[in-house]
């Protein structure tokens, strides 16, 4: 079912033939005997790993090196936008060779998408990902924190591995790039500090004068939430930081379409009341004596991480309204967003701390358990397609879908294999259709 593309042009088939070399190993991590060597020990890599198949791969200096690197961009990318869209988009290029469309009509697969239960996620997940340790660990999240768990993981110099469940709420947020840049502090973790959330934003130092002044004098520490803050309040909050006379931490929350309900969300948590333009607010009328205290927050340039039990009814209830919500939405785009709401107020955050004991082996553990709880999340929130009900697709898709089921890979996760698609068919327009890579100096 798959054949070499055939160009008389040396670029292309030279990122066509180490397109083969890379379906071949697919094909046996698939078999279960795609082996690589770590150390002095043997490993199997399976379609979970299909990153380190790829760089596992040897490519020739050249067309094939450069090919090697987008194909790498290509999983990068899929993976951190949608978990498990890498495989299938590495799956498309290599059987849409000689089938590539610039139009692919995935809406309509949208369609035969599916709710799953706890079963159906795991054997999806198991049929990636065949390495005993890895899906014990990943059953065990699931089963303690459910479907939309939330996954802080790291390494530890200890030599045994742990893993332990704490209450807390996970955000789409980072600590303002260039307070970094000017400070050198990349995460912070506080207890008991103050939080303010602002909907918009903070266009001068004036505005918060008076809450810098309280908090220069007082030394408490303070995190600010807002959309943007304007140059001169990260000079001002920097420079202090480093002269140790002012602990304010400026906290971003990107303008995208997933957080456009973040900032209320993050208030509800906080118990704060955010200050908002559209409702006549403004920042400098904030009471210093109004502002909450919250049990723990950690910022970091990945994300916020915040628990508060006094607001954890307050929570519930906000999550309840949200599945009310949900409920009576048809748009099924917004039915998106609300469900990545709800994950966002799942209280359970797993922290796996990866242990000495596992050597060089630390790595690909640690990326397993990561990609498996990305795909239990991508699952939970769009379902699985049983691709044996789809029909009248096209025959690039169809032939994506018999090699599926060659490996018996029957109920595929729905949001990773649209995307993975889409993905991989525009990587093969762009070798096959404009004239390959374009190689430049430094």
């Amino acid at each position: 079912m798959y054949s070499s593309y055939v160009s008389s042009d040396k670029s292309h088939r030279e990122s066509i033939y180490f397109l083969n070399k890379v379906y071949k190993n697919v094909c046996l991590s698939l078999d279960g005997k795609l082996l690589i060597t770590f150390g002095s020990k043997l490993s199997q890599l399976y379609p979970c790993d299909i990153k380190r198949i790829i760089f596992e791969t040897e490519a020739e200096p050249g067309v094939q090196s450069v090919f090697k690197n987008a194909l790498l961009e290509m999983v990068d990318s899929c993976n951190r936008s949608y978990p498990g869209s890498d495989f299938f988009a590495v799956v498309s290029a290599c059987c849409l060779i000689n089938k590539s469309s610039k139009k692919l009509n995935l809406r309509k697969l949208c369609k035969f998408s599916k709710r799953t239960n706890k079963s159906g996620l795991i054997d999806f997940i198991s049929k990636t990902n065949s390495d005993d340790l890895t899906l014990s660990i990943i059953k065990y999240i699931l089963n303690r924190g459910g479907f939309t768990s939330s996954l802080n993981i790291g390494t530890t110099p200890k030599w045994k591995s742990s893993l332990k469940f704490e209450a807390g709420y996970k955000f789409n947020a980072h600590l303002d790039f260039n307070f970094t840049i000017s400070t050198g502090i990349n995460k912070v973790e506080c207890y008991g500090a103050d939080i303010i959330v602002i909907d918009g934003l903070i266009e001068s130092v004036s505005e918060i004068h008076h809450l810098l002044e309280h908090y220069s004098e007082n030394k408490k520490s303070c995190f600010i939430v807002a959309r943007k803050f304007a140059d001169d309040i990260i000079s001002t909050l920097a420079v202090n930081k480093k002269r140790k006379t002012l602990n304010c931490y400026p906290c971003v929350v990107p303008q995208e379409l997933n957080t456009i309900n973040s900032l209320k969300d993050i208030s509800i948590v906080t118990g704060c009341n955010m200050v908002s333009s559209l409702k006549g607010e403004i920042i400098s009328s904030i009471d210093r004596e109004d502002i909450p205290q919250t049990d723990f927050i950690k910022i970091s340039n990945k994300e916020l991480v915040l628990k508060n039990h006094k607001t954890e009814e307050a929570v519930k209830n906000h999550v309840s309204n949200i599945n009310k919500w949900k409920s009576k939405e048809h748009s099924r785009d917004k039915i998106k967003l609300l469900e990545g709401r709800v994950i966002n107020l799942n209280p359970n955050v797993a922290t796996v701390e990866i242990g000495q004991s596992h050597k060089e082996f630390g790595g690909i553990l640690h990326d397993r358990i990561l990609y498996g709880i990305g795909l239990a999340n991508a699952i939970s929130r769009n379902g699985l397609i049983d691709i044996r009900t789809i029909k009248d697709c096209g025959h690039e898709i169809e032939k994506i879908i018999l090699f599926l089921k060659e490996y018996s890979l029957y109920k595929v996760p729905s949001i990773s294999f649209l995307e993975g698609i889409k993905a991989g068919n525009f990587l093969i327009n762009s070798v096959t259709q404009n004239g390959g890579f374009v190689l430049e100096d430094a």
